[in-house]
C-alpha cells in the first residue's frame, strides 16, 4: 500500500486532514507533502497513523520511506515490508467476501437462476 493510501485511509477515521495532523502531531504542510509524495513522515507519526488505521507499523515506515529514498539499493530493503502489507490486507479482504460453505450452496442457486433471465440474443 502506498503512503497516499495509507494516509487517504487515516484522514477517514481522524476525520479530515486537518484533524489527522493535530492527532499525530504534523503540520497539515506536511501530510499534503506526504500525501502527494514529495516528502516522507517523521517515524513517530508513521507508528501514530499505523497504530490509527491498525496495520503494521513496519509497513507505514516502510512507505514512507519508499517516498524519500532515491538509491534502489535502499529501496529494495523497504519494498517486501510494503508488499507484505499489502498481501494480508489483500488476504483479509477475500477472507470476508467468501461466503460460509452454507451461504454458499444458496449463492450458487441464485446464480443459476439468474443466468437464463440475464441473457440477451442480438441479431
Amino acid at each position: 500500500m502506498e503512503l497516499k493510501e495509507i494516509i487517504e485511509k487515516a484522514e477517514k477515521i481522524a476525520g479530515s486532514q486537518k484533524a489527522l495532523a493535530l492527532r499525530i502531531g504534523q503540520d497539515a504542510g506536511n501530510i499534503r507533502g506526504a500525501k502527494a509524495g514529495i516528502k516522507g513522515l517523521p517515524t513517530y507519526a508513521c507508528v501514530m497513523i499505523a497504530d490509527l488505521i491498525e496495520m503494521d507499523r513496519i509497513a507505514v515506515i516502510a512507505a514512507s520511506e519508499l517516498v524519500t529514498e532515491k538509491k534502489e539499493e535502499r529501496r529494495a530493503i523497504w519494498h517486501p515490508f510494503v508488499s507484505h502489507a499489502a498481501s494480508v490486507i489483500m488476504g483479509a479482504v477475500i477472507l470476508n467476501m467468501t461466503p460460509a460453505p452454507a451461504n454458499a450452496s444458496e449463492l450458487i442457486e441464485l446464480s443459476r437462476n439468474s443466468l437464463n433471465s440475464n441473457v440477451y440474443y442480438v441479431k
